[in-house]
């Protein structure tokens, strides 16, 4: 079967063209690599031209005789010599160069379609086997073919391209239209970051019980209604207490008393209300305990080709894990679950909210961005990094408690723009923040 998604004359007519217009050369090796080739003696021949041009010779019917003949003396000169020539007498121009890789291309990524079928066929026969460890097996055989399906796609750009995407997205934000970009909820927090930015990382730190997951949970609730797709990964808390959040949060109940059940006759049309709006909105909540990246990028992949991924929030960073050789420092692992968040983010083109938690030394006080590499380094990668800070409560700070208190966000770091302190309101009986500018909720009783 695999010898019908081939195209000989095709990949003959690569290698002319390149022969005989260098700038073929060029335009060609952007696209393909030597193992596209079908044909031994193709991948072999159009591996010598790579290593003559990355070395700055030219590319003729000599020079790549020579290289042959250096890289696989078992062949003699004249041998390759007759093949280099009747590949240039086979093309009368290298006009078509791009077309003619663009088929061998497409019929590479065919086979190799067909290779990763046959290897998850395998796989699934084998019933020793784990289903979870298959399924997340062919997973990674199809992110690395749509990794394959990018190679050679160019994203490159020039100046007057570049200008001409400011302009049209100045002129939209003109016209009140739709950016893209997901604004955050809070005006002030708005002004600062103008909102979350495709294929940006930011992380949300505080230590524990100061609300980092409630901030999080607000963040992605406001996106949510804006009609933007979001994931929520959940790796601390289950389906159930996220859906309590969320009721809350909406200002259903008290989180007390949707915990406890605590309702009355009278409530039900409110909740009613509040299940029913929740219900519509396109948020997904994935609560899988040590949650490793490779799921993440699979799952937040697969929703993105679906076209329903606008925002992925991750709580938190800590409780991730990643396939590292043993005896990795968790240190290092953080270091590479945010290395590979940031390209998830770049490679979907969505925003990342990533919680993270500090260490003692950052309690009652506001936290800096040394406190945060000590929890792995992971400033480096992200966009954006956003403190909590508030007081806690003398006689105690649990949902229990309705006093509203202020807070505030720090945003310590800021790549695209200004770096300042937000002040926000802390309104535990909900297990929600708001902007100092919004009503704040009246204490339920």
């Amino acid at each position: 079967m695999k010898d019908a998604l081939c195209n000989v004359d095709a990949e003959r007519a690569v290698l002319g063209a390149m022969l005989i217009d260098p700038d073929a050369v060029l335009t060609v090796s952007e696209r393909l690599k030597p193992e596209d080739f079908y044909t031994q003696v193709h991948r072999m021949t159009y591996a010598a031209i790579l290593a003559l041009a990355q070395g700055g010779q030219p590319v003729d019917v000599i020079t790549l005789s020579d290289e042959l003949a250096r890289r696989h003396p078992d062949r003699d000169l004249a041998a390759w010599t007759y093949e280099i020539t009747g590949l240039i007498g086979e093309v009368p121009s290298a006009l078509h160069a791009e077309t003619y890789a663009e088929q061998v291309r497409d019929l590479a990524l065919r086979r190799k379609v067909l290779d990763a079928a046959s290897a998850a066929a395998k796989l699934a026969h084998d019933l020793d086997h784990p289903i979870d460890g298959v399924l997340q097996s062919v997973d990674r055989e199809v992110l690395a073919l749509h990794d394959l399906a990018d190679y050679g796609r160019r994203s490159v750009q020039s100046a007057a391209d570049l200008m001409g995407l400011v302009f049209d997205r100045a002129s939209t934000v003109l016209e009140g239209g739709d950016t893209g970009i997901i604004r955050t909820g809070f005006r002030d927090l708005d002004a600062m970051l103008g909102g979350w930015r495709n294929g940006a990382v930011y992380t949300v730190a505080a230590r524990p019980g100061i609300g980092k997951t409630a901030l999080k949970l607000t963040f992605a609730y406001r996106a949510a209604l804006a009609r933007k797709h979001v994931q929520f990964y959940s790796l601390e808390m289950a389906h159930e207490e996220v859906a309590s959040r969320l009721l809350s949060i909406r200002g259903a109940k008290s989180l007390r008393e949707i915990h406890n059940g605590t309702f009355t006759d009278a409530d039900w049309p409110t909740l009613a209300e509040a299940i029913g709006e929740l219900s519509t909105l396109p948020l997904e909540v994935d609560d899988t305990p040590s949650l490793n990246l490779a799921q993440l990028r699979s799952r937040a992949t697969r929703a993105k080709l679906a076209g329903k991924l606008d925002l992925v929030v991750v709580d938190y960073l800590q409780l991730m894990t990643i396939d590292a050789p043993k005896r990795t420092e968790r240190y290092r692992e953080l270091a590479m679950i945010m290395h590979g968040l940031k390209a998830l983010a770049k490679e979907l083109q969505v925003p990342v909210i990533v919680g993270a938690q500090l260490g003692r030394n950052a309690e009652g006080r506001m936290p800096t961005l040394a406190d945060l590499r000590e929890s792995g380094d992971i400033e480096n990668d992200s966009d954006g990094v956003l403190f909590i800070h508030r007081e806690r409560l003398a006689t105690g700070d649990s949902p229990n408690k309705p006093t509203a208190t202020p807070a505030e966000l720090l945003l310590a770091k800021h790549r695209h723009g200004p770096e300042g302190v937000v002040p926000v309101i802390w309104v535990p009986s909900r297990t929600t923040f708001v902007g100092v500018y919004e009503p704040v909720p009246q204490p339920i009783r």
